[in-house]
């Protein structure tokens, strides 16, 4: 096996992000980079580790069941091959940590928010997100924990995200795009997702209604970074 042109390509990908933001990468986030599908990013990542490229991780998230997260991060082979620096620090190994740092701040938050959404176990991760939100002492971390939640709804319900989050751009406000998702959360508790378990519901509907009556007291900044995280979300995310 060889490094082929679209190999490095995807390898100095990972590198970037990995150095930018400090953690792992996700291979949701490469494809949505690349623009490629998140199954032809998995399997070149996978290519790139038999060649001692890459170094595969699974994520560690507080109260997460299910199967972890698959995480890339680039060798020192790579690292030599790109002349890049030696590895740095270790990564924060919690949410609350990886938001701690206004350094790279944006990139560790899309990468959490793309875990999240595209959890490969959605009833799982939605409840770690919602045992989470008890523990967030950051109000932005809250904020991106709910807005995962309620896409995750969608996604139980079959709905497709992408869908919604076109719709939302039709909206010229900030604010007012991410109440549209939330909206639609909320609603779809109130109908076609009843029957979510009353462990997961009850909580969901008061996240919900806790950041839909708090939008107008967020920082614009915090605003601003919920709604490109909502845009950012692929066609469908699954």
């Amino acid at each position: 096996m060889r490094l082929t042109p679209r190999r490095l390509e995807l390898l100095r990908s990972v590198a970037e992000l990995y150095v930018r933001s400090r953690l792992p990468v996700h291979y949701e986030a490469l494809a949505r980079r690349l623009g490629i599908s998140k199954w032809t990013a998995y399997e070149t990542l996978k290519q790139l580790e038999t060649l001692g490229l890459v170094l595969r991780e699974y994520g560690r998230e507080e109260g997460r069941h299910g199967r972890p997260p698959v995480l890339f991060r680039p060798s020192e082979a790579a690292r030599r091959l790109l002349g890049l620096p030696g590895e740095a620090a270790p990564a924060p190994s919690s949410p609350a940590a990886a938001l701690a740092s206004p350094e790279g701040r944006a990139e560790r938050l899309e990468e959490l928010f793309a875990r999240w959404v595209g959890a490969e176990e959605p009833v799982d991760q939605l409840r770690e997100l919602l045992a989470g939100l008890a523990s967030s002492r950051e109000p932005l971390e809250a904020a991106v924990r709910t807005l995962a939640a309620a896409l995750l709804l969608l996604r139980l319900v079959d709905l497709d995200v992408g869908e919604l989050v076109a719709a939302s751009r039709r909206l010229v406000l900030p604010q007012a795009r991410l109440a549209f998702a939330l909206g639609a959360a909320s609603a779809l508790l109130a109908g076609r997702a009843r029957r979510l378990r009353s462990g997961l519901r009850r909580p969901l509907e008061e996240a919900l209604g806790s950041l839909a009556d708090r939008l107008d007291q967020l920082a614009p900044g915090d605003v601003h970074c919920l709604s490109r995280l909502l845009e950012a979300v692929p066609p469908r995310a699954t």
